[in-house]
């Protein structure tokens, strides 16, 4: 089990700590979006819709036609003398064969290959998520003893075998990057004083590891949550945030055990 802590280790106006374990767009976009779509699926249904209409041509109809039909001019009457010379001039059972055992193979390698990834996400057990605060009309110390205490009542609580903080990341007002970091220093604090081992991670990096995309928006991170965690109950975006760092931290954790096992044997 892990103790994640990121999103809001600010101590502004309605600051607090974040403690865990364990349509994206503008209205424009999203209309854009979906004109682009409409215009691939008429580029994708085009040809299957000429092929359809050709097939059920004469000859001369089809030399007399444009060369792009609509479908409803399909002529006077329906052929299917075409259909009828392709079968008996092809051998379409061994090509039907070839086509189920050609899937049947593409079927069994993409099972094999989603096994192990299945595997991974099946191990991701959701056990809590929450929020801890400090009271904003307290002194900044205060404030910091608030924050360690709640930390350390999860800790004892909880008794997690690692934590993970997300990193600091440059903020355009310096005071509060500053209260960021003194927040940030009693995430760090607390699980160290505890003999938890402590990993950080980049914002840019928990997005890779639970979107796939460095620089997601948050609410494509929140979506990801979700779906990882099923069981999840984040109230707060702080919540879904440290969840990320929690679900980063199990791939890596994972990945780098790997790593490790594999050096010890070639020593």
């Amino acid at each position: 089990m892990g103790l994640a802590f990121g999103g809001a280790c600010a101590l502004g106006r309605g600051g607090g700590l974040v403690s865990a374990l364990g349509g994206y767009g503008s209205a424009p976009a999203r209309l854009v979006g979906k004109a682009l779509l409409v215009v691939v699926a008429l580029v994708w249904v085009g040809p299957y819709l000429w092929m359809v209409a050709t097939s059920l041509r004469t000859l001369p109809e089809i030399v007399a036609a444009p060369a792009y039909p609509l479908p409803s001019s399909l002529g006077s009457a329906l052929e299917l003398a075409a259909y009828k010379e392709v079968l008996q001039a092809v051998p379409v059972g061994r090509y039907l064969f070839n086509t189920v055992v050609m899937a049947t193979a593409i079927a069994v390698l993409q099972i094999a290959l989603a096994l192990p990834a299945g595997y991974a996400l099946g191990k991701l057990r959701f056990a809590g998520c929450g929020v801890v605060t400090s009271d904003a009309e307290r002194s900044l110390a205060e404030r910091l003893v608030e924050l360690y205490d709640g930390i350390a009542k999860i800790i004892e609580a909880m008794r997690p075998d690692v934590a993970a903080v997300e990193q600091t990341f440059v903020n355009k007002d310096p005071v509060a990057t500053l209260k960021l970091g003194q927040a940030r220093a009693i995430a760090l604090l607390v699980p160290a004083r505890a003999g938890l081992e402590v990993a950080e991670y980049a914002p840019n990096q928990v997005k890779k590891s639970v979107v796939g995309v460095g620089h997601a928006e948050k609410q494509q991170v929140h979506a990801m949550v979700k779906i990882l965690l099923p069981l999840s109950d984040a109230k707060t975006p702080d919540a879904a945030d440290a969840l990320a760092i929690a679900i980063t931290h199990a791939h890596f954790a994972e990945s780098n055990g790997r790593m490790q096992a594999l050096m010890a044997r070639a020593r």
